[in-house]
C-alpha cells in the first residue's frame, strides 16, 4: 500500500511529462550523482534493458504497465528479474529524497524521475536498438542479443555476426551518454573502458563499435571519416572521460538512414 502517494501521482504521465524532467534530474547535485551511486543498480530497480527485452512492449506506456505488473509476480526470487510494484517505487522515491535532504521537491517528482531513467530510458534505447538490428538484418548480418552478464560486466548490447563470424561488439547510445557535461556521466563513460577489457578477455580481437542517435531528432550520427554511422570508443571518448568534440560539432552530421547517408 503506498504511504505518501496517490493513483493520480503513479499514473504515466506521457512520454514529454517524463523527458521534461531530464534537465533538472540529471543535475549531479542533489540528484544525479546519488541516482548513479545509490539507486540506479539492478537490485534496486530491476535490470532494465534485461526486462524491456523479455517483456516486448509496444510503447512507453505498456513497458510501465508491465514494469508494475511483473513488480507483483512473487515466484521471480531474484528481484532483479522482475519489476517493481507502485510501494517500492515509493520507497525508492522516499529513500532518494531523504538522501538528497531535499523536502521542497514534491515526493511524485522523485516517483516519475524514477520512471524517467527506468522505464523511458531504457524504451528509447530499445527502440533505437530494434531500428539498428532490423536494419543490421536487412544487410545480410545476423544480430544476437549480449547476454544480461555482457550488458551489465561488459558493454555488449549486441554481437554482430556475418555468415557465422563474430564480427562486432555493438553499442547503441544516446549522444547525450557522450556530450554529457555531468560528472556522474563522465563516470560512466570512464567506466566503459574498464568494461571493454573485460570484454576483450572473452572475445579477443573483436571490437567495439558505437551506434549512436539524437533522441531529439530520431535521427542517427553519421562519422564522416568512416563515411558510415559506427564510430570506434575513442572517436567519441577521451581517456579522461571527455568527449571529443562539442555537441554542436557532433549534431552537424545526421541522418536516418544507417548504411547510406542523405
Amino acid at each position: 500500500m503506498l504511504k505518501f502517494l496517490n493513483e493520480d501521482d503513479v499514473k504515466f504521465k506521457g512520454v514529454k511529462h517524463y523527458v521534461s524532467l531530464k534537465k533538472k534530474w540529471n543535475e549531479d547535485k542533489p540528484y544525479g550523482l546519488t541516482w548513479r551511486n545509490k539507486f540506479s543498480s539492478k537490485p534496486s530497480v530491476g535490470a532494465m534493458v534485461w526486462l524491456c527485452e523479455q517483456m516486448n512492449p509496444t510503447s512507453y506506456e505498456d513497458f510501465y504497465e508491465k514494469y508494475i505488473e511483473s513488480g507483483n509476480d512473487t515466484t521471480v526470487k531474484n528481484k532483479k528479474y522482475r519489476g517493481r510494484t507502485y510501494d517500492e517505487i515509493e520507497d525508492v522515491a522516499i529513500r532518494w529524497r531523504d538522501e538528497c535532504k531535499d523536502y521542497e521537491t514534491p515526493l511524485s517528482e522523485y516517483y516519475d524521475a524514477i520512471i524517467l531513467h527506468t522505464v523511458i530510458e531504457t524504451y528509447m534505447g530499445k527502440y533505437f536498438e530494434d531500428k539498428a538490428i532490423k536494419c543490421l538484418e536487412e544487410n545480410g548480418f545476423t544480430v544476437e542479443h549480449g547476454t544480461d552478464e555482457e550488458d551489465s560486466l561488459m558493454n555488449i548490447d549486441l554481437k554482430v555476426y556475418k555468415e557465422g563470424k563474430l564480427l562486432y561488439l555493438l553499442q547503441v547510445k544516446p549522444i547525450s551518454f557522450i556530450i554529457g557535461p555531468r560528472l556522474h556521466t563522465k563516470l560512466d563513460r570512464l567506466n566503459v573502458f574498464e568494461k571493454h577489457e573485460v570484454g576483450h578477455s572473452k572475445y579477443p580481437g573483436i571490437p567495439y563499435v558505437y551506434l549512436i542517435y539524437d533522441g531529439d531528432t530520431n535521427m542517427w550520427l553519421y562519422n564522416k571519416e568512416k563515411e558510415r554511422c559506427i564510430f570506434s570508443y575513442d572517436e567519441l571518448v577521451k581517456k579522461n572521460g571527455w568527449s571529443v568534440r562539442s555537441a554542436k560539432a557532433m549534431k552537424e552530421d545526421e541522418t536516418d538512414e544507417l548504411f547510406k547517408k542523405q
